[in-house]
């Protein structure tokens, strides 16, 4: 059986998406040839595995076009320039034109898109597509979204032979939203991360104490309700520290953090794979005060350093924290945060030890590997 898979999710350097498939990919079994439609990436996923034997650096992507810097409107000007200038040839067009051509030379059984655009629809001819859907997000939060560009996703889904969801929250919402039968949705979760793949620094690289909060921070992310909370805590207790990961404040995120009077005990932080780890392995807990998430892949990375994990109880959480996690609610009508932060800060030794041989046992049930093997015997199914 052969399986072709494009390049769309390999376009940027970091993402969690990429980094999914390459997992799958990587754990298919051996009865499975696949090819992927990506001639250049400097996706660190996809080069760490080294899925792509002669894989090329860009000499033109989004990154380093006109200068290596980010600028306001550059990405725009990027996509207007690989949408109607074919001699600009970018990673994007040189990726999209081959994985086009592998799309006309039909030699595969099954075909994969690694994300939502809809170019391939025209090149498909009989084959099955099986689309992996990771969450409804724009739909659930249509004030900080522009549903116009969902339109792909949708159309996708209708061409669709079968649909993989990342959790059963998300087949909900795919039935709820799209109107898609049951049968025609498999749930295959994520698996846990490999620690033992990374080398994670012994001694902790933040020295005081610290609840941890990793990702991206607007809209539904709930960052400003979560931040507010803190705030009262850390009136009670000054040598506490917010330690979040990902991009810079914005200044909007600074003016409220420097008016809630806790400038000095909020840090943003940019780390690699192994700084994150022992940022989990050290934090009083980690926090995530998300309204909605497909899946939730930094409960499991919580999960694999026996970090205390406290959960907003929405969406995706409860099925994939299980009984490891603490939960609270923090919405526009409800506010049990605070409670949750004084209980994670006194909680005993013997109590973090049980969420600890918790989490551990929860892990159990997310394997790349099972993973794999479930996509394996889906593409199977529908490949006649």
């Amino acid at each position: 059986m052969k399986v072709l898979y494009d390049y769309q999710a390999f376009e940027n350097r970091y993402s969690g998406i990429s980094n999914c498939f390459v997992q799958l990919i990587s754990n298919l079994p051996q009865d499975v040839l696949w090819n992927i439609g990506c001639k250049q990436s400097v996706n660190v996923h996809l080069l760490e595995k080294n899925l792509i034997s002669d894989i090329k650096r860009p000499l033109i992507n989004e990154g380093n076009f006109i200068v290596n810097k980010h600028f306001y409107g550059k990405k725009t000007l990027y996509n207007i320039l690989n949408r109607y200038m074919p001699l600009f040839l970018s990673s994007y067009r040189i990726n999209m034109d081959y994985s086009i051509e592998c799309l006309k030379k039909q030699d595969y059984d099954v075909f994969h898109p690694t994300y939502q655009n809809d170019y391939f629809l025209n090149y498909i001819k009989n084959k099955p597509i099986i689309f992996t859907v990771h969450d409804f997000i724009p739909e659930s939060f249509p004030q900080y979204f522009d549903l116009r560009r969902e339109r792909s996703k949708y159309n996708i889904i209708k061409k669709s032979k079968h649909i993989i969801a990342v959790s059963h929250h998300t087949k909900k919402d795919i039935i709820r939203f799209m109107g898609v039968k049951e049968s025609k949705i498999s749930v295959i979760y994520h698996g846990a991360p490999e620690p033992k793949n990374i080398s994670i620094e012994s001694n902790r690289i933040v020295a005081e104490e610290y609840f941890l909060y990793v990702g991206m921070r607007g809209g539904y992310k709930n960052f400003i309700s979560f931040i507010k909370v803190c705030a009262l805590f850390i009136k009670n207790h000054p040598n506490v520290m917010i330690v979040c990961t990902g991009m810079p404040f914005t200044k909007n995120e600074m003016e409220l953090i420097e008016s809630l009077d806790i400038k000095s005990n909020v840090v943003n932080m940019f780390v690699t794979d192994s700084e994150l780890l022992n940022l989990y392995k050290y934090a009083i807990a980690f926090i995530y005060p998300s309204l909605y998430e497909g899946f939730g892949i930094p409960i499991l990375e919580s999960f694999s350093q026996g970090c205390l994990t406290l959960l907003n109880n929405k969406s995706c959480f409860p099925e994939i924290g299980g009984d490891a996690a603490l939960y609270f609610v923090l919405d526009e009508t409800q506010n049990t945060l605070l409670d949750r932060l004084y209980d994670a800060y006194y909680i005993t030794d013997l109590e973090r030890q049980s969420f600890k041989d918790k989490s551990r046992e929860r892990l159990k049930l997310f394997s790349w590997t099972q993973s794999a093997k479930r996509l394996s015997d889906c593409y199977k199914t529908f490949i006649f």
